[in-house]
């Protein structure tokens, strides 16, 4: 795939900044202007996804989704975002279905094990669902993700044994792989699926004694006001003081 030009980057950006701003159907005035060989390039994509996302619009997310796995099946949040849509749709089985199918591709990702952990919630699986969050605070930060998890409505049913989560031990075999000094994991990026968000958080998963290891030094400013509304919360604040 032919790599955006500075024009197209620039507008990809602006797009970007429009959805951060709540105003999606500015960013996709951003995306017209790219030119339109290009918007088939997967960031192009991605950022559509997100338009159509906040515009709730979640058929279209899920044909945007399904494209780039097809094309593009190496990169995990595009498989987040098809099953995202997919539970969205009432179809969460088959959400789920989906992140089980690609586990093993990317066994250090957070996100699919979080999201997987509300798809099994939703399900009413809720041993496999603190399972799954079990397993996404071990990679994730399990201050940072106790807070996300305490706002998520998905994982109602989980939230007065949040406190009590720990992350499990030891590490499931499947995950016992040493992803440094050889990783694309960005930072934030384990903590936000956000396209091209610009990240305080930071995430570098690197194997010792065959022990898949993990930090994260602070949220990702995306879900920044998330967070700090959930230290805000009284309730959220006595649950967390469980662990």
């Amino acid at each position: 795939m032919k790599p955006l030009d500075q024009s197209d980057s620039l507008h990809l950006q602006a797009a970007v900044g429009w959805l951060e701003l709540g105003n999606h159907t500015e960013a996709n005035e951003e995306l017209e202007h790219i030119a339109a060989q290009l918007r088939a390039h997967p960031d192009v994509l991605e950022v559509r996804w997100q338009i159509y996302a906040a515009a709730k619009k979640w058929e279209v997310c899920l044909e945007i989704a399904t494209t780039i796995t097809k094309l593009f099946p190496e990169r995990a949040f595009e498989w987040i975002h098809l099953s995202y849509a997919l539970h969205e749709l009432k179809r969460t089985k088959e959400a789920r279905d989906n992140l089980l199918g690609v586990l093993e591709r990317f066994p250090a990702n957070a996100i699919t094990l979080y999201n997987l952990a509300c798809y099994e919630c939703q399900l009413g699986r809720l041993k496999e669902a603190k399972r799954w969050l079990e397993m996404a605070f071990k990679l994730g930060g399990t201050a940072n993700m106790k807070l996300m998890a305490l706002d998520d409505e998905d994982l109602q049913p989980l939230w007065e044994h949040i406190g009590e989560l720990k992350p499990p031990s030891p590490f499931p075999v499947w995950a016992a792989r040493c992803f440094w000094p050889d990783n694309d994991l960005c930072s934030g990026r384990l903590l936000c699926a956000r396209p091209r968000a610009i990240c305080t958080g930071e995430a570098r998963p690197y194997c010792a004694l065959h022990e898949l290891r993990a930090s994260a030094a602070g949220p990702c400013c995306a879900r920044r006001s998330e967070f700090d509304a959930s230290l805000r919360s009284a309730d959220h604040a006595a649950l967390l003081n469980k662990n």
